[in-house]
């Protein structure tokens, strides 16, 4: 299993566009998407 931190994402991005996204990659099993108010 791999871990990869994305940074400086527009806070408009959903789950799932970022699932669409690495997808490609392979099965995602978890995602942790947090903002900074």
């Amino acid at each position: 299993m791999s871990r990869v931190y994305v940074g400086n994402l527009d806070p408009r991005v959903s789950e799932r566009e970022l699932e669409d996204e690495f997808r490609v990659y392979g099965v995602i099993r978890r995602q942790l998407v947090s903002s900074i108010s």
